[in-house]
């Protein structure tokens, strides 16, 4: 939240498309973050080509079930993000 992006991006509405890409992204960076110290750990052995394919291999993942689960949500300028209710 405190990137200049984040700040120029809430300026346009929480529930902006550019906004909710913007955390989208982030998420995805995050838990792409938490799934490679997961994967590599502490391994002292690493290549760094074998660590980049790692990644690209989780983000195109979790950007493609993006795609079938809740490209709408994402991308719709016209879906209202206060109506999903969490359960």
């Amino acid at each position: 939240m405190q990137h200049p992006l984040a700040d120029s991006l809430l300026k346009m509405g929480e529930g902006s498309v550019q906004w909710r890409t913007y955390h989208f992204q982030r998420l995805v960076d995050v838990y792409t973050t938490l799934e490679m110290r997961n994967r590599f750990g502490d391994d002292q052995n690493l290549d760094v080509d074998q660590v980049f394919d790692a990644i690209r291999d989780v983000t195109a993942e979790i950007h493609e079930s993006a795609k079938d689960e809740i490209f709408e949500i994402l991308y719709d300028d016209k879906y209202d993000i206060a109506s999903i209710v969490v359960r």
